[in-house]
């Protein structure tokens, strides 16, 4: 709120409306609460499939005076599971970072565009065979913070993009996640 500064952290609730039509899935919100005021926004999440991939986008508008929107972490994946033994991470730091070994890669976050940081806003988790893809096709290439962890326990990656917004209206970028072999 940009009148008490104050920070709030929405995520769906009961108001969330879901719709699949068409090959396309959409997630709708149409209001928040925050402090027992109601925020007048809508926030639409889109999945759909591209180019023989998923491809995650969607849009926010505040309608509120003095609420804006301070970021966006979308899309998040969790539970991301590669089976083989040899699987690896293509990483976007400088030239590009290969990593043989998930628990050595661990967990890792780079900001994009950056100049001595993410060369490019896309990784990869790979396999002899296949792999799957993450990329953000941000065609206004607007900043960003590219996420992914390994968890050794589950041998499960999750991934997520945080991008800083400090508007009242903003459209996410697509996001194409898309498995390959």
């Amino acid at each position: 709120n940009t009148e008490t500064r104050k920070e709030f952290t929405f995520t769906p609730g009961k108001e969330l409306k879901q719709v699949h039509q068409e090959g396309v899935y959409r997630m709708t919100v149409s209001s928040f609460t925050a402090e027992g005021q109601v925020i007048q926004a809508t926030a639409e999440f889109t999945i759909s499939v591209k180019a023989d991939g998923f491809c995650f986008s969607g849009s926010i508008k505040t309608e509120t005076p003095g609420w804006i929107v301070k970021a966006v972490n979308y899309p998040l994946m969790g539970g991301i599971r590669i089976n083989g033994s040899e699987t690896g991470i293509y990483w976007p730091v400088g030239l590009g970072e290969y990593y043989k070994n998930p628990e050595v890669f661990g967990s890792k976050s780079l900001w994009y565009p950056a100049a001595m940081g993410c060369a490019m806003p896309w990784f990869s988790i790979n396999y002899p065979g296949g792999g799957l893809y993450v990329g953000d096709h941000d065609v206004t290439q607007e900043n960003k913070v590219i996420n992914l962890s390994y968890d050794k326990v589950n041998r499960t990656f999750s991934t997520g993009i945080d991008r800083p917004v400090y508007a009242g209206t903003f459209r996410i970028p697509e996001v194409m996640i898309k498995p390959y072999a």
